[in-house]
Protein backbone atom coordinates (compact mmCIF):
# COMPACT_ATOMS: atom_id res chain seq x y z
CA UNK A 1 0.00 0.00 0.00
CA UNK A 2 2.90 2.37 0.98
CA UNK A 3 4.12 1.37 -2.45
CA UNK A 4 1.18 2.50 -4.24
CA UNK A 5 0.87 5.60 -2.73
CA UNK A 6 4.61 6.78 -3.49
CA UNK A 7 3.71 5.86 -6.80
CA UNK A 8 0.54 7.47 -7.11
CA UNK A 9 2.52 10.65 -5.38
CA UNK A 10 4.96 10.64 -8.56
CA UNK A 11 2.54 10.44 -11.10
CA UNK A 12 0.80 13.85 -9.56
CA UNK A 13 3.59 15.46 -8.86
CA UNK A 14 5.41 14.48 -12.34
CA UNK A 15 1.62 16.00 -13.96
CA UNK A 16 1.76 18.98 -12.30
CA UNK A 17 5.65 19.88 -13.42
CA UNK A 18 5.01 18.97 -17.26
CA UNK A 19 2.11 20.82 -16.48
CA UNK A 20 3.47 24.04 -15.03
CA UNK A 21 6.34 23.55 -17.79
CA UNK A 22 4.00 23.25 -20.29
CA UNK A 23 2.66 26.49 -19.02
CA UNK A 24 5.98 28.53 -18.99
CA UNK A 25 6.79 27.43 -22.33
CA UNK A 26 3.12 28.79 -22.88
CA UNK A 27 3.83 31.91 -22.03
CA UNK A 28 7.47 31.64 -23.10
CA UNK A 29 5.88 31.69 -27.25
CA UNK A 30 3.44 34.33 -25.88
CA UNK A 31 6.54 37.09 -24.99
CA UNK A 32 8.56 35.87 -27.79
CA UNK A 33 6.12 36.02 -30.40
CA UNK A 34 2.33 37.16 -30.03
CA UNK A 35 3.68 40.50 -27.32
CA UNK A 36 4.45 43.05 -30.08
CA UNK A 37 0.71 42.09 -31.69
CA UNK A 38 -1.06 44.24 -29.15
CA UNK A 39 -0.36 47.66 -27.52
CA UNK A 40 0.38 48.12 -24.40
CA UNK A 41 -2.74 49.72 -23.04
CA UNK A 42 -5.65 49.72 -20.36
CA UNK A 43 -7.82 46.92 -21.09
CA UNK A 44 -10.55 48.88 -19.46
CA UNK A 45 -10.84 50.25 -23.42
CA UNK A 46 -12.13 47.02 -24.31
CA UNK A 47 -13.99 46.27 -21.50
CA UNK A 48 -16.11 49.13 -22.49
CA UNK A 49 -16.61 48.05 -26.50
CA UNK A 50 -20.32 47.98 -26.76
CA UNK A 51 -21.85 45.92 -29.59
CA UNK A 52 -23.98 48.69 -30.23
CA UNK A 53 -21.51 51.48 -30.51
CA UNK A 54 -20.64 53.19 -33.30
CA UNK A 55 -19.56 56.53 -35.33
CA UNK A 56 -23.21 57.81 -35.83
CA UNK A 57 -23.96 61.00 -37.76
CA UNK A 58 -24.61 62.32 -34.81
CA UNK A 59 -21.63 61.89 -33.02
CA UNK A 60 -19.35 62.57 -36.02
CA UNK A 61 -20.78 65.96 -35.41
CA UNK A 62 -20.31 66.58 -31.78
CA UNK A 63 -17.44 64.98 -32.37
CA UNK A 64 -15.42 66.24 -35.14
CA UNK A 65 -17.62 68.98 -37.20
CA UNK A 66 -18.90 71.40 -33.85
CA UNK A 67 -15.65 71.09 -32.42
CA UNK A 68 -13.70 72.15 -35.96
CA UNK A 69 -15.98 74.81 -36.21
CA UNK A 70 -15.38 76.32 -32.76
CA UNK A 71 -11.97 75.46 -32.94
CA UNK A 72 -11.56 72.98 -30.49
CA UNK A 73 -9.41 70.10 -30.19
CA UNK A 74 -10.97 67.00 -31.68
CA UNK A 75 -11.28 63.84 -29.58
CA UNK A 76 -9.72 61.50 -31.88
CA UNK A 77 -9.39 58.59 -29.81
CA UNK A 78 -13.23 58.21 -29.19
CA UNK A 79 -13.75 58.92 -32.67
CA UNK A 80 -11.48 55.40 -33.89
CA UNK A 81 -13.27 53.82 -30.21
CA UNK A 82 -16.66 54.22 -32.05
CA UNK A 83 -15.18 53.02 -35.46
CA UNK A 84 -13.47 50.01 -33.49
CA UNK A 85 -16.45 49.07 -31.27
CA UNK A 86 -19.09 49.12 -34.55
CA UNK A 87 -17.84 50.74 -37.76
CA UNK A 88 -19.41 53.87 -38.90
CA UNK A 89 -22.52 55.27 -40.52
CA UNK A 90 -22.77 54.78 -44.26
CA UNK A 91 -23.65 58.52 -44.96
CA UNK A 92 -20.45 59.52 -43.17
CA UNK A 93 -18.15 57.30 -44.59
CA UNK A 94 -16.68 59.48 -47.49
CA UNK A 95 -16.45 62.47 -44.76
CA UNK A 96 -14.23 60.06 -42.39
CA UNK A 97 -12.10 57.72 -44.28
CA UNK A 98 -9.89 60.18 -45.39
CA UNK A 99 -8.56 60.32 -41.94
CA UNK A 100 -8.73 56.73 -41.68
CA UNK A 101 -6.33 56.43 -44.21
CA UNK A 102 -3.95 58.81 -43.37
CA UNK A 103 -5.01 61.23 -46.13
CA UNK A 104 -5.72 64.09 -43.81
CA UNK A 105 -5.23 63.93 -39.88
CA UNK A 106 -7.70 65.03 -37.40
CA UNK A 107 -4.82 67.86 -36.08
CA UNK A 108 -4.82 69.74 -39.51
CA UNK A 109 -7.37 72.85 -39.93
CA UNK A 110 -9.59 73.05 -42.98
CA UNK A 111 -7.24 75.57 -44.54
CA UNK A 112 -4.63 73.19 -44.33
CA UNK A 113 -6.64 70.26 -45.86
CA UNK A 114 -7.69 72.21 -48.91
CA UNK A 115 -4.02 73.06 -49.55
CA UNK A 116 -3.19 69.16 -49.11
CA UNK A 117 -5.94 68.31 -51.21
CA UNK A 118 -4.38 70.97 -54.12
CA UNK A 119 -0.53 69.31 -53.73
CA UNK A 120 -1.82 65.74 -54.05
CA UNK A 121 -4.25 67.02 -57.10
CA UNK A 122 -1.17 68.69 -58.84
CA UNK A 123 0.93 65.85 -58.66
CA UNK A 124 -1.47 63.04 -59.55
CA UNK A 125 -2.26 65.59 -62.94
CA UNK A 126 1.33 65.98 -63.57
CA UNK A 127 1.98 62.11 -63.08
CA UNK A 128 -1.30 61.19 -65.30
CA UNK A 129 0.51 63.37 -68.12
CA UNK A 130 3.47 61.59 -68.28
CA UNK A 131 2.23 58.52 -68.25
CA UNK A 132 -0.69 58.90 -71.01
CA UNK A 133 2.26 60.46 -72.98
CA UNK A 134 4.32 57.02 -72.33
CA UNK A 135 1.35 55.11 -73.69
CA UNK A 136 0.94 57.01 -76.56
CA UNK A 137 4.73 56.44 -77.26
CA UNK A 138 3.62 52.42 -76.58
CA UNK A 139 0.86 52.82 -79.05
CA UNK A 140 3.03 54.19 -81.53
CA UNK A 141 5.67 51.53 -81.48
CA UNK A 142 3.41 48.59 -81.02
CA UNK A 143 1.51 50.13 -84.63
CA UNK A 144 5.19 50.24 -86.27
CA UNK A 145 5.52 47.00 -85.34
CA UNK A 146 2.88 45.40 -86.65
CA UNK A 147 3.05 47.26 -89.55
CA UNK A 148 6.54 46.25 -90.35
CA UNK A 149 5.53 42.50 -89.76
CA UNK A 150 3.00 42.62 -91.91
CA UNK A 151 5.22 44.15 -94.69
CA UNK A 152 8.38 41.23 -93.81
CA UNK A 153 5.35 38.50 -94.04
CA UNK A 154 4.46 40.03 -98.14
CA UNK A 155 7.87 40.17 -98.69
CA UNK A 156 8.88 36.82 -97.42
CA UNK A 157 5.61 35.73 -99.87
CA UNK A 158 6.46 37.85 -103.01
CA UNK A 159 10.12 36.78 -102.68
CA UNK A 160 9.24 33.38 -102.35
CA UNK A 161 6.89 33.49 -105.49
CA UNK A 162 10.01 35.10 -107.19
CA UNK A 163 12.21 32.44 -106.37
CA UNK A 164 9.39 30.23 -107.77
CA UNK A 165 9.84 31.98 -110.96
CA UNK A 166 12.86 31.98 -111.74
CA UNK A 167 13.77 28.27 -110.93
CA UNK A 168 10.51 27.73 -113.56
CA UNK A 169 12.20 30.21 -116.07
CA UNK A 170 15.55 28.25 -115.65
CA UNK A 171 14.26 24.44 -116.65
CA UNK A 172 12.07 26.09 -119.30
CA UNK A 173 15.02 27.62 -120.82
CA UNK A 174 17.36 24.54 -120.17
CA UNK A 175 14.42 22.04 -121.30
CA UNK A 176 14.33 24.10 -124.90
CA UNK A 177 17.64 24.16 -125.68
CA UNK A 178 17.77 20.40 -124.93
CA UNK A 179 15.18 19.84 -127.35
CA UNK A 180 16.54 21.84 -129.90
CA UNK A 181 19.89 19.94 -130.34
CA UNK A 182 18.83 16.70 -129.80
CA UNK A 183 22.11 14.31 -130.66
CA UNK A 184 22.66 10.50 -130.37
CA UNK A 185 23.85 9.25 -126.79
CA UNK A 186 27.09 6.82 -127.67
CA UNK A 187 27.87 4.54 -125.05
CA UNK A 188 31.63 3.45 -124.75
CA UNK A 189 30.49 0.06 -123.62
CA UNK A 190 26.80 -1.10 -124.77
CA UNK A 191 26.96 -4.40 -122.39
CA UNK A 192 26.76 -2.66 -119.51
CA UNK A 193 23.37 -1.06 -119.13
CA UNK A 194 23.14 0.42 -115.69
CA UNK A 195 26.65 2.16 -115.67
CA UNK A 196 26.94 5.89 -115.50
CA UNK A 197 29.25 7.41 -117.87
CA UNK A 198 30.19 11.06 -118.27
CA UNK A 199 31.52 12.92 -121.55
CA UNK A 200 33.11 16.41 -122.42
CA UNK A 201 30.18 18.46 -123.01
CA UNK A 202 30.18 22.60 -123.35
CA UNK A 203 28.85 25.19 -120.76
CA UNK A 204 25.49 26.35 -121.80
CA UNK A 205 24.43 29.75 -119.88
CA UNK A 206 21.39 31.32 -119.55
CA UNK A 207 20.62 34.59 -118.99
CA UNK A 208 17.49 35.19 -116.90
CA UNK A 209 16.03 38.89 -115.99
CA UNK A 210 15.25 39.60 -112.02
CA UNK A 211 12.95 42.46 -111.06
CA UNK A 212 15.46 44.31 -107.93
CA UNK A 213 12.69 45.81 -105.59
CA UNK A 214 14.47 49.14 -104.03
CA UNK A 215 12.89 52.29 -102.51
CA UNK A 216 10.67 53.76 -105.26
CA UNK A 217 11.06 56.79 -103.51
CA UNK A 218 14.71 57.20 -104.88
CA UNK A 219 14.72 54.48 -108.15
CA UNK A 220 11.87 53.32 -109.62
CA UNK A 221 13.21 50.28 -111.18
CA UNK A 222 16.55 48.01 -112.06
CA UNK A 223 16.68 44.85 -113.33
CA UNK A 224 19.24 42.22 -112.37
CA UNK A 225 20.19 39.15 -114.27
CA UNK A 226 21.17 35.50 -113.23
CA UNK A 227 23.32 33.49 -115.19
CA UNK A 228 22.52 29.92 -115.00
CA UNK A 229 25.56 27.34 -115.81
CA UNK A 230 25.38 24.03 -116.24
CA UNK A 231 27.35 21.13 -117.70
CA UNK A 232 25.13 19.06 -119.96
CA UNK A 233 26.25 15.67 -119.94
CA UNK A 234 24.83 12.47 -121.86
CA UNK A 235 23.71 10.97 -118.71
CA UNK A 236 23.20 13.58 -116.23
CA UNK A 237 23.88 12.62 -112.30
CA UNK A 238 22.28 14.38 -109.32
CA UNK A 239 25.88 15.56 -107.96
CA UNK A 240 26.43 17.34 -111.34
CA UNK A 241 27.61 20.75 -111.16
CA UNK A 242 25.01 24.02 -111.53
CA UNK A 243 26.31 27.19 -110.48
CA UNK A 244 24.17 30.58 -110.10
CA UNK A 245 26.10 34.02 -110.97
CA UNK A 246 24.87 36.96 -110.45
CA UNK A 247 25.43 40.08 -112.16
CA UNK A 248 26.36 43.64 -111.21
CA UNK A 249 23.62 46.17 -111.12
CA UNK A 250 25.82 49.01 -109.94
CA UNK A 251 24.38 51.04 -113.46
CA UNK A 252 22.57 53.94 -111.93
CA UNK A 253 20.94 54.11 -115.22
CA UNK A 254 19.14 51.05 -114.68
CA UNK A 255 21.32 49.42 -117.94
CA UNK A 256 22.52 45.74 -117.57
CA UNK A 257 25.83 44.85 -116.73
CA UNK A 258 27.00 41.69 -117.35
CA UNK A 259 29.67 39.46 -115.29
CA UNK A 260 32.52 38.86 -117.71
CA UNK A 261 32.19 35.38 -118.97
CA UNK A 262 35.72 33.99 -119.59
CA UNK A 263 34.73 32.09 -122.64
CA UNK A 264 35.25 33.48 -125.64
CA UNK A 265 32.78 31.36 -128.05
CA UNK A 266 29.23 32.57 -125.85
CA UNK A 267 27.50 35.23 -126.44
CA UNK A 268 25.18 36.92 -123.82
CA UNK A 269 21.89 38.09 -125.44
CA UNK A 270 19.69 40.19 -122.80
CA UNK A 271 16.08 39.12 -122.80
CA UNK A 272 13.84 41.80 -124.42
CA UNK A 273 9.88 41.83 -123.10
CA UNK A 274 8.73 38.38 -124.39
CA UNK A 275 11.72 36.75 -125.66
CA UNK A 276 13.88 34.20 -123.57
CA UNK A 277 17.74 35.50 -122.89
CA UNK A 278 19.91 32.49 -123.78
CA UNK A 279 23.39 32.14 -124.16
CA UNK A 280 24.31 29.53 -127.11
CA UNK A 281 27.50 28.44 -127.42
CA UNK A 282 28.98 28.09 -131.05
CA UNK A 283 30.72 24.62 -130.09
CA UNK A 284 28.15 23.35 -127.97
CA UNK A 285 26.53 19.96 -128.88
CA UNK A 286 23.84 18.76 -126.64
CA UNK A 287 23.99 15.13 -126.75
CA UNK A 288 20.78 14.53 -124.45
CA UNK A 289 16.62 15.58 -123.89
CA UNK A 290 17.31 13.71 -120.40
CA UNK A 291 15.11 16.11 -117.82
CA UNK A 292 17.83 18.36 -116.02
CA UNK A 293 17.96 18.14 -112.35
CA UNK A 294 18.19 21.59 -110.65
CA UNK A 295 18.43 20.24 -107.21
CA UNK A 296 22.17 21.66 -106.78
CA UNK A 297 20.73 25.29 -108.35
CA UNK A 298 20.58 27.64 -105.33
CA UNK A 299 19.38 31.31 -105.76
CA UNK A 300 20.64 34.15 -103.88
CA UNK A 301 18.96 36.87 -102.82
CA UNK A 302 20.11 39.74 -100.76
CA UNK A 303 17.33 42.08 -101.18
CA UNK A 304 15.60 43.67 -98.33
CA UNK A 305 11.92 44.85 -98.16
CA UNK A 306 10.46 47.99 -100.26
CA UNK A 307 11.39 50.81 -97.98
CA UNK A 308 13.48 51.74 -95.28
CA UNK A 309 12.37 50.85 -91.33
CA UNK A 310 11.53 53.68 -89.58
CA UNK A 311 13.41 54.50 -86.87
CA UNK A 312 11.71 53.82 -83.33
CA UNK A 313 11.84 57.04 -81.55
CA UNK A 314 10.96 56.58 -77.58
CA UNK A 315 10.24 60.73 -77.54
CA UNK A 316 11.67 61.88 -73.46
CA UNK A 317 11.59 58.07 -72.38
CA UNK A 318 13.83 55.67 -72.10
CA UNK A 319 13.56 52.14 -73.78
CA UNK A 320 13.79 50.61 -70.59
CA UNK A 321 11.20 52.96 -69.06
CA UNK A 322 8.61 52.19 -71.94
CA UNK A 323 9.06 48.67 -72.09
CA UNK A 324 8.48 48.05 -68.27
CA UNK A 325 5.49 50.61 -68.57
CA UNK A 326 4.27 48.58 -71.65
CA UNK A 327 4.60 45.38 -69.54
CA UNK A 328 2.09 46.73 -66.51
CA UNK A 329 -0.15 48.21 -69.03
CA UNK A 330 -1.38 45.25 -70.41
CA UNK A 331 -1.33 43.17 -66.79
CA UNK A 332 -3.41 46.14 -65.94
CA UNK A 333 -5.84 45.99 -68.50
CA UNK A 334 -6.54 43.00 -68.17
CA UNK A 335 -7.46 43.02 -64.48
CA UNK A 336 -9.22 46.28 -65.01
CA UNK A 337 -11.65 44.39 -67.24
CA UNK A 338 -12.48 41.79 -65.23
CA UNK A 339 -12.12 43.75 -61.71
CA UNK A 340 -15.89 42.84 -59.73
CA UNK A 341 -17.87 43.07 -63.27
CA UNK A 342 -21.08 41.92 -61.27
CA UNK A 343 -21.35 45.01 -58.85
CA UNK A 344 -23.24 47.42 -60.15
CA UNK A 345 -20.23 50.72 -59.88
CA UNK A 346 -18.26 48.68 -62.37
CA UNK A 347 -20.69 47.81 -64.82
CA UNK A 348 -20.10 51.53 -66.15
CA UNK A 349 -16.99 52.16 -68.54
CA UNK A 350 -17.02 55.08 -66.72
CA UNK A 351 -15.76 53.85 -63.87
CA UNK A 352 -13.69 51.36 -65.29
CA UNK A 353 -11.88 54.14 -67.18
CA UNK A 354 -11.43 55.81 -63.11
CA UNK A 355 -9.68 52.39 -61.94
CA UNK A 356 -7.58 52.25 -64.54
CA UNK A 357 -6.31 55.97 -64.64
CA UNK A 358 -5.66 55.07 -60.56
CA UNK A 359 -3.78 51.82 -61.29
CA UNK A 360 -1.59 53.08 -64.06
CA UNK A 361 -0.87 56.46 -62.34
CA UNK A 362 0.09 54.24 -58.99
CA UNK A 363 2.81 51.88 -61.21
CA UNK A 364 3.92 54.72 -62.98
CA UNK A 365 4.85 56.24 -60.30
CA UNK A 366 5.97 53.16 -58.89
CA UNK A 367 7.68 51.63 -61.80
CA UNK A 368 10.40 49.32 -60.05
CA UNK A 369 7.59 47.81 -58.04
CA UNK A 370 4.90 46.83 -60.89
CA UNK A 371 1.94 46.14 -61.24
CA UNK A 372 0.76 42.60 -59.16
CA UNK A 373 -2.46 40.89 -59.53
CA UNK A 374 -5.07 41.97 -56.82
CA UNK A 375 -3.79 45.43 -56.92
CA UNK A 376 -7.32 46.15 -58.54
CA UNK A 377 -8.81 44.69 -55.66
CA UNK A 378 -7.32 47.70 -53.07
CA UNK A 379 -8.14 49.85 -55.19
CA UNK A 380 -12.40 49.13 -55.68
CA UNK A 381 -13.44 49.83 -52.82
CA UNK A 382 -12.21 53.15 -52.20
CA UNK A 383 -12.93 54.33 -55.54
CA UNK A 384 -16.39 52.96 -54.72
CA UNK A 385 -16.98 55.39 -51.42
CA UNK A 386 -15.05 58.35 -52.80
CA UNK A 387 -16.10 58.43 -56.64
CA UNK A 388 -12.90 60.86 -57.18
CA UNK A 389 -9.66 59.50 -58.48
CA UNK A 390 -7.89 61.69 -56.64
CA UNK A 391 -8.46 60.99 -52.59
CA UNK A 392 -8.80 57.59 -53.82
CA UNK A 393 -5.48 57.71 -55.17
CA UNK A 394 -3.88 59.29 -52.05
CA UNK A 395 -5.92 56.55 -49.63
CA UNK A 396 -4.50 53.97 -52.19
CA UNK A 397 -0.79 54.71 -52.01
CA UNK A 398 -1.29 54.64 -48.24
CA UNK A 399 -3.24 51.42 -47.83
CA UNK A 400 0.18 50.11 -49.83
CA UNK A 401 2.24 51.61 -47.17
CA UNK A 402 1.12 48.93 -45.66
CA UNK A 403 0.16 45.79 -47.37
CA UNK A 404 2.87 46.21 -49.82
CA UNK A 405 5.04 43.90 -47.65
CA UNK A 406 2.33 41.28 -48.42
CA UNK A 407 2.81 40.86 -51.77
CA UNK A 408 5.61 38.60 -53.26
CA UNK A 409 9.37 39.65 -52.86
CA UNK A 410 8.35 41.02 -48.84
CA UNK A 411 8.58 39.69 -45.81
CA UNK A 412 4.74 40.30 -44.65
CA UNK A 413 3.28 37.43 -45.67
CA UNK A 414 5.60 35.40 -43.85
CA UNK A 415 5.35 36.89 -40.36
CA UNK A 416 1.36 36.57 -41.11
CA UNK A 417 1.69 33.47 -41.11
CA UNK A 418 4.11 33.01 -38.55
CA UNK A 419 1.51 34.77 -36.30
CA UNK A 420 -1.45 32.92 -37.12
CA UNK A 421 0.09 29.78 -36.08
CA UNK A 422 1.12 30.90 -32.78
CA UNK A 423 -2.14 32.74 -31.97
CA UNK A 424 -3.73 29.50 -32.64
CA UNK A 425 -1.75 27.38 -30.93
CA UNK A 426 -2.03 29.98 -28.09
CA UNK A 427 -5.81 30.60 -28.15
CA UNK A 428 -7.28 27.37 -29.58
CA UNK A 429 -4.71 24.43 -28.92
CA UNK A 430 -7.37 21.93 -29.92
CA UNK A 431 -8.04 22.98 -33.55
CA UNK A 432 -4.06 23.30 -33.65
CA UNK A 433 -3.78 20.06 -32.60
CA UNK A 434 -6.15 19.00 -35.21
CA UNK A 435 -4.74 21.01 -38.39
CA UNK A 436 -1.47 19.68 -37.04
CA UNK A 437 -2.50 16.00 -37.11
CA UNK A 438 -4.30 15.68 -40.75
CA UNK A 439 -1.60 16.53 -42.95
CA UNK A 440 0.82 19.25 -40.59
CA UNK A 441 -0.79 22.14 -42.81
CA UNK A 442 0.45 24.75 -40.01
CA UNK A 443 2.09 27.16 -42.82
CA UNK A 444 -1.40 28.14 -43.11
CA UNK A 445 -1.47 28.72 -46.66
CA UNK A 446 -4.95 29.02 -46.99
CA UNK A 447 -5.04 32.57 -45.49
CA UNK A 448 -2.29 34.11 -48.03
CA UNK A 449 -5.17 35.71 -49.67
CA UNK A 450 -6.82 37.08 -46.55
CA UNK A 451 -3.73 38.90 -45.88
CA UNK A 452 -2.56 39.63 -49.68
CA UNK A 453 -5.97 41.77 -49.95
CA UNK A 454 -7.09 42.19 -46.77
CA UNK A 455 -9.78 39.80 -46.64
CA UNK A 456 -11.34 41.71 -49.95
CA UNK A 457 -12.70 38.99 -51.31
CA UNK A 458 -13.98 37.44 -48.40
CA UNK A 459 -17.13 39.82 -48.05
CA UNK A 460 -19.29 41.46 -49.85
CA UNK A 461 -19.11 45.67 -50.23
CA UNK A 462 -21.12 46.41 -47.49
CA UNK A 463 -19.60 43.87 -45.74
CA UNK A 464 -15.51 45.07 -46.75
CA UNK A 465 -16.58 48.49 -45.87
CA UNK A 466 -17.29 47.49 -42.66
CA UNK A 467 -14.36 45.41 -41.96
CA UNK A 468 -11.86 47.72 -43.45
CA UNK A 469 -12.40 50.30 -41.57
CA UNK A 470 -12.46 48.57 -38.03
CA UNK A 471 -9.14 47.38 -39.00
CA UNK A 472 -7.72 50.72 -39.91
CA UNK A 473 -9.39 52.43 -36.36
CA UNK A 474 -7.60 48.96 -34.58
CA UNK A 475 -4.27 50.40 -35.89
CA UNK A 476 -4.56 53.50 -33.93
CA UNK A 477 -6.36 51.92 -30.99
CA UNK A 478 -5.13 48.02 -30.29
CA UNK A 479 -3.45 46.85 -33.05
CA UNK A 480 -1.24 46.74 -36.03
CA UNK A 481 -2.21 43.39 -37.12
CA UNK A 482 -5.78 43.20 -36.54
CA UNK A 483 -6.25 41.40 -39.64
CA UNK A 484 -4.65 38.72 -37.63
CA UNK A 485 -7.07 38.48 -35.24
CA UNK A 486 -10.11 38.19 -37.87
CA UNK A 487 -8.34 36.04 -39.75
CA UNK A 488 -8.37 34.01 -36.63
CA UNK A 489 -11.81 34.52 -35.71
CA UNK A 490 -13.11 33.32 -38.98
CA UNK A 491 -11.57 29.94 -38.22
CA UNK A 492 -13.13 30.13 -35.03
CA UNK A 493 -16.68 30.52 -36.25
CA UNK A 494 -16.07 27.41 -38.33
CA UNK A 495 -13.79 25.60 -36.02
CA UNK A 496 -16.80 22.51 -35.33
CA UNK A 497 -17.50 22.27 -39.25
CA UNK A 498 -13.47 21.89 -39.46
CA UNK A 499 -13.25 19.79 -36.21
CA UNK A 500 -16.46 17.60 -37.37
CA UNK A 501 -15.28 16.65 -40.73
CA UNK A 502 -11.79 16.41 -39.88
CA UNK A 503 -10.65 18.78 -43.11
CA UNK A 504 -7.40 17.95 -43.97
CA UNK A 505 -5.64 21.28 -46.25
CA UNK A 506 -7.35 20.50 -49.74
CA UNK A 507 -10.62 20.92 -47.62
CA UNK A 508 -10.46 23.84 -46.01
CA UNK A 509 -9.33 25.83 -49.00
CA UNK A 510 -11.84 24.57 -50.65
CA UNK A 511 -14.27 25.22 -47.64
CA UNK A 512 -13.07 28.86 -47.98
CA UNK A 513 -13.15 29.69 -51.17
CA UNK A 514 -16.75 28.65 -51.19
CA UNK A 515 -18.34 30.76 -48.31
CA UNK A 516 -16.40 33.64 -49.81
CA UNK A 517 -18.21 36.42 -49.28
CA UNK A 518 -20.90 34.74 -47.37
CA UNK A 519 -19.37 35.38 -43.75
CA UNK A 520 -20.98 36.95 -41.37
CA UNK A 521 -18.85 40.10 -41.05
CA UNK A 522 -20.72 41.18 -37.85
CA UNK A 523 -19.89 38.30 -35.93
CA UNK A 524 -16.94 37.74 -36.64
CA UNK A 525 -15.84 40.89 -35.83
CA UNK A 526 -17.05 40.18 -32.43
CA UNK A 527 -15.11 36.85 -32.07
CA UNK A 528 -11.77 39.00 -33.20
CA UNK A 529 -12.35 41.83 -30.69
CA UNK A 530 -12.85 38.82 -27.98
CA UNK A 531 -9.63 36.98 -28.99
CA UNK A 532 -7.87 40.46 -28.89
CA UNK A 533 -9.03 40.85 -25.72
CA UNK A 534 -8.05 37.90 -24.52
CA UNK A 535 -4.36 37.56 -25.88
CA UNK A 536 -3.91 41.47 -23.61
CA UNK A 537 -5.14 39.43 -20.54
CA UNK A 538 -2.87 36.78 -20.58
CA UNK A 539 0.04 39.30 -21.71
CA UNK A 540 -0.81 40.93 -18.71
CA UNK A 541 -1.00 37.82 -16.64
CA UNK A 542 2.47 36.59 -17.73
Amino acid sequence: MASLCDTMRRQILSRAFYGWLAYCRHLKTVRTHLITLVYPIPIEMNERVDKHLSLTIQSWTELFLDKQNENLSIDKKEIYRRIYAGGCDSSIRKQVWPFLFSHYSFESTNDERIEIDQIITDRYNKLINEWQNAEETIIKLDIQRSNCSKNSTTYLETNQNSNETIISSVKNILTKNLSSNPHSLQQKDSNISNEVFFEESPIHTVAIPIQEETNKSTIAYNQAVLIARTHTESVIDRSSPYNIIETDTDDDDGNLNFKTIEDNNETIIPEQDDEQNEIISSASSVTSTTDVYMDAVEILNDEQPNGSLTPIYYGSFSKETVDTFSTNLHRIDKDVARCDRNYPYFMNSKNLKKLRNIMCTYIWDNLTIGYIQGMCDLVAPLLVIFDEEVITYSCFCHLMKRLLPNFPNGTGMDEHLGHMRSLLQILDSELYEHIHHTGDFTHFYFCYRWFLLDLKREFIYEDIFLVWEVIAAARRTVSKRFVLFIALAMMKYYRDIILDNRMNFTDIIKFFNETAEKHDAQEILRIARELMLELQKLIDNK
